[in-house]
């Protein structure tokens, strides 16, 4: 380099020292591309593993991420758990069983689906359905008779909500419908204590999105804001799920057919396309059944 650097001064006939400053010039420049080479490498290496996947998980079914389609009401969850091929789900509320009945009427494709009630009055809950005991066994003995057509796949939980999701494995469900405790405290918990029990790519739903407000000027009787702990929170059944869907990241969407304001929403787990491929998983119409 110092032999080019003279050349250079004798060719140009640059000033005497004129090299030594050429040189200093030419040795930093070399520096900040050698630096800025390092640089590169690193960050190179600090950002490889975003572009690389961890393993799929063994023994998980990843669904199609076939996204959340625009449902006219509730009705429509059924056959759309039908054209997804879903085979697993549950419904948390129960009640009189009349909805658990309009889905696996539709979802020929069920083979397992868990009925979670407690059929039991409960302190510090102002709603129409928090009747009696002797109704709450009433309800319970007609909702085992109703759903006796699927018996050989329906498993009856009378229990709280968060005591049967401990018996549900996670990962195991493609649905779960959410229409058991209305206040904030109580959809929240649900919430939590269900989606993980969701497949990659699965469904949850649920019914009344409504804030305490809302259901109050509807049926001044019920009253969504008063938890079980007695705290009060006015965000009711639309708070929780709204905050849920921002906690986690998530889109959902709200039936825009339904009459009356009961209204259902559903969102979808977020999967990867990758794992529903390698997998076998299947269920949506943008990916095809692996063999």
């Amino acid at each position: 380099m110092v032999k080019a650097l003279q050349s250079l001064r004798r060719t140009t006939r640059l000033p005497r020292g004129s090299t030594i400053i050429l040189f200093t010039l030419s040795l930093a420049t070399l520096t900040v591309a050698v630096l800025t080479f390092l640089v590169f490498s690193e960050v190179q290496t600090q950002f490889e593993p975003l572009g690389t996947h961890t393993p799929c998980e063994i023994g998980v079914l990843y669904r199609g991420p076939a996204g959340i389609p625009a449902l006219r009401s509730k009705a429509d969850l059924g056959p759309l758990m039908q054209a997804r091929g879903f085979t697993d789900g549950a419904e948390v509320g129960v009640q009189s069983g009349v909805h658990a009945q309009q889905i696996l009427q539709a979802w020929t494709s069920c083979q397992k689906f868990h009925l979670v009630d407690l059929w039991g009055h409960q302190e510090n809950y102002k709603d129409s359905a928090n009747v009696v005991q002797d109704k709450q066994d009433s309800l319970f003995q007609s909702t085992q008779n109703r759903l006796q057509p699927w018996r050989h796949i329906t498993t009856f939980h009378r229990m709280l909500s968060t005591q049967a999701a401990q018996r549900i494995p996670d990962q195991s469900l493609d649905f779960f419908y959410i229409d058991a405790r209305h206040d904030y405290c109580g959809v929240t918990e649900d919430l939590r204590a269900y989606y993980p029990k969701l497949r990659p790519g699965g469904i949850l739903a649920g019914h009344d999105f409504l804030s305490a407000a809302e259901i109050k000027a509807s049926d001044p009787a019920q009253d969504w804001s008063l938890c079980m702990d007695g705290t009060v929170n006015a965000g009711a059944v639309k708070g929780a799920v709204e905050q849920f869907a921002l906690d986690e990241g998530l889109t959902f969407s709200v039936v825009y057919a339904m009459n009356g304001v009961y209204r259902s929403w559903l969102l979808q787990k977020p999967t990867r396309m990758e794992c529903v491929e390698t997998m076998g998983g299947y269920g949506s119409d943008l990916v095809r059944p692996v063999k």
